[in-house]
């Protein structure tokens, strides 16, 4: 229960291990898509730590955090997608590197747009200019998070390496968090909605998501 008492720990005690095997107690995936599922566990942390920001008072010590999970769930997910998309276009792996936003954007974008060709090809459905203006606004949200914070750095520490501020609150001007969270949720769900439609392409008659592990279950 969440108000009972902490337990003290004694000599002998681990970190990670109870004494006992309960219902809270997970192994990390080794098989499957490990950029899905890091991509998955970051969505998750973003989603509660936005819904708790919007339901209360919060101090701007709070903000930090909260802008570092998203931009990390942001390079995460980028990556998971160049690696899938590029697996799908051109049947082979990727390496990715580096922490660049603007840099793994240009990538994705690319892919996506050959993805959406080979998608089209062979369909009759194409892309609508609505989707273009999603395209647009996206990018438009991650440059602006990729100014903020270049290198992963800035919402992390108080200065950088040459012992620069890497957040000037003057030249940031004052954040609507009620907005912020509405237009991070938007790009959170357009990317995972991006990774349910290749998923789709790629697995058609595959009805088993990521949430039911090894268990497929009928609608009736």
């Amino acid at each position: 229960m969440l108000n009972d008492p902490i337990p003290i720990p004694i000599k002998g005690t681990t970190l990670f291990r109870g004494h006992k095997i309960t219902r809270k107690s997970r192994r990390f995936d080794k098989d499957g898509d490990q950029w899905r599922s890091y991509a998955y566990g970051w969505k998750w942390a973003i989603d509660v730590l936005l819904n708790d920001v919007k339901t209360g008072f919060h101090p701007a010590d709070h903000y930090y955090p909260i802008f570092y999970v998203f931009r990390h769930y942001l390079e995460i997910k980028l990556k998971e997608l160049i690696l899938n998309l590029h697996r799908y276009l051109h049947q082979e792996e990727k390496q990715i590197r580096g922490h660049n936003i603007d840099t793994l954007w240009i990538e994705c974008k690319s892919l996506l747009i050959e993805f959406s060709k080979s998608v089209e090809s062979d369909s009759e459905d194409s892309q609508g200019e609505e989707d273009f203006e999603d395209v647009n606004i996206l990018e438009g949200f991650l440059k602006e998070i990729s100014a903020l914070d270049p290198n992963s750095e800035s919402f992390r520490y108080p200065f950088d390496k040459k012992g620069k501020m890497c957040v000037e609150g003057d030249k940031v001007g004052p954040i609507d968090m009620n907005h912020f969270s509405d237009m991070a949720t938007w790009v959170s769900d357009y990317l995972e909605g991006v990774s349910f439609w290749l998923e789709e392409i790629q697995n058609p008659s595959d009805d088993c998501r990521p949430d039911y592990g090894d268990d497929c279950y009928p609608d009736d």
